[in-house]
């Protein structure tokens, strides 16, 4: 829930209406009532490919319309062949081969990504589509929006909606870091996988595998430092890269604010 951030100019962000997450694929009966009752949801906007979507479909709360809207066309495989080729080995015992042996970088290929989310096309008109879906929903309960994990395409999206809105950077940085307080059992769990290649990984490679499930500072700093560099100010990132007026903006503010 993005709410309860706050503005440099008083404001805060409402409660029960900004909703960042992972895919909804796996969300229990118990999760879903949660989300019907206590946050009225009304949309949820899924960011993940149209592969990852047919693979793990969302399960929704009812009353909760979908909607497709993909960040990338598909995700990029680096793999090389020979790895591909091992049907035995699994994911992340895949991944630690492909670290070690200088196949990947796991932080530059995703920050990396990240600037490609803000110069892309197509990338943009997803993320276009996310702010008009907030405007068109977000007087009728929560509008909750996700990739895979929540934490990459999501999490620049989450950025840029709480940028747009005034929110403090400082403060847009600590929510994006949020996740690392979620997924350190899911590290273990891809470490565990990673040592059937090699029981002694490198500390790199070990480092590399935790960062891809997670997130670092540095990702969405260089988010919004392009759009201070490119922009100047979100407002200007809003209206030239998202096609957004000042009228869209001004009623986004009025949808997701009240004074602190």
């Amino acid at each position: 829930d993005l709410g309860g951030l706050t503005t440099g100019d008083g404001f805060e962000v409402k409660k029960h209406l900004l909703l960042r997450s992972d895919s909804l694929s796996f969300a229990t009966d118990k999760n879903l009532k949660k989300l019907e009752k206590d946050y009225h949801l009304r949309i949820v906007v899924d960011l993940r490919t149209t592969q990852e979507a047919e693979r793990h479909p969302d399960r929704l709360p009812k009353g909760a319309k979908y909607l497709s809207n993909p960040v990338v066309l598909q995700l990029q495989d680096f793999f090389p062949k020979s790895i591909n080729e091992n049907n035995g080995a699994g994911y992340f015992e895949k991944l630690a081969i492909a670290i070690e042996d200088g196949y990947v970088d796991i932080d530059k290929l995703l920050e990396d990504s990240y600037r490609q989310y803000l110069v892309t096309d197509f990338s943009l008109n997803a993320y276009r589509v996310l702010f008009l879906k907030a405007l068109q929903f977000g007087d009728q309960g929560a509008i909750l929006f996700h990739c895979s994990a929540g934490k990459d395409r999501t999490g620049v999206g989450a950025a840029l909606l709480l940028s747009v809105l005034g929110v403090n950077r400082d403060q847009i940085v600590d929510d994006y870091l949020k996740t690392n307080a979620n997924v350190s059992s899911l590290q273990e769990l891809a470490l565990t996988q990673a040592r059937n290649y090699k029981k002694d990984l490198a500390p790199r490679t070990v480092q590399q595998i935790k960062d891809f499930l997670g997130v670092r500072e540095e990702w969405i700093e260089s988010v919004l430092n392009y759009i201070d560099k490119e922009f100047v100010t979100p407002t200007n990132f809003a209206r030239k890269a998202l096609g957004l007026s000042y009228d869209e903006i001004a009623k986004l503010k009025d949808l997701f604010l009240d004074k602190a």
